[in-house]
């Protein structure tokens, strides 16, 4: 196999971009990316050599959006970028929306148990959200949504969970 295709399977893209090419495609300094690339793993690479891909693009601007919205403070930022720069385990997740009751640290609720149904029912590293959750996110086009046959789980006879991915961002 050429280098060049096994680097592209490997890294899910090519390596197109300079270091100045993602700094312009999210729209931060430089110096600022380089921080960034360098927490996630990568080395110092000269300004010329392309050695990101649009993937890598993708999760500079995810870590960035994070910070802007709120989610994570700019420090968490830095942490967030480690974390990206390691393999992750096969993670699953479920997400329901609905009233809750808050106790004691603990939560309770139809949305708790819809969520850890959901969870039980997906594959690895994907999520899987309720219809409200769904509904709630219908038009944004961040998110793409996919219905799933319907099923039968403990606690509820008729369930039909949503595939939540995220759509492409190009660079």
């Amino acid at each position: 196999m050429d280098p060049d295709d096994l680097e592209a399977t490997l890294l899910g893209a090519p390596c197109e971009l300079t270091r100045d090419d993602v700094a312009d495609a999210v729209g931060i300094p430089e110096p600022q990316a380089r921080s960034l690339w360098n927490a996630m793993g990568f080395p110092d690479v000269g300004p010329a050599e392309r050695a990101f891909t649009s993937k890598d693009v993708e999760a500079l601007r995810t870590a960035l959006e994070l910070a802007a919205t709120g989610v994570v403070d700019a420090d968490t930022v830095m942490v967030l970028a480690r974390s990206m720069g390691h393999e992750l385990p096969d993670v699953r997740a479920g997400v329901a929306l609905g009233p809750l009751l808050v106790r004691l640290g603990d939560v309770y609720g139809a949305p708790v148990n819809l969520a850890s149904r959901l969870t039980d029912e997906a594959r690895p590293r994907t999520v899987l959200v309720d219809q409200a959750t769904a509904d709630a996110l219908a038009d944004d086009a961040s998110y793409e949504l996919k219905r799933l046959r319907r099923r039968s789980v403990r606690g509820y006879r008729s369930l039909t969970p949503h595939l939540l991915r995220r759509t492409s961002v190009d660079a």
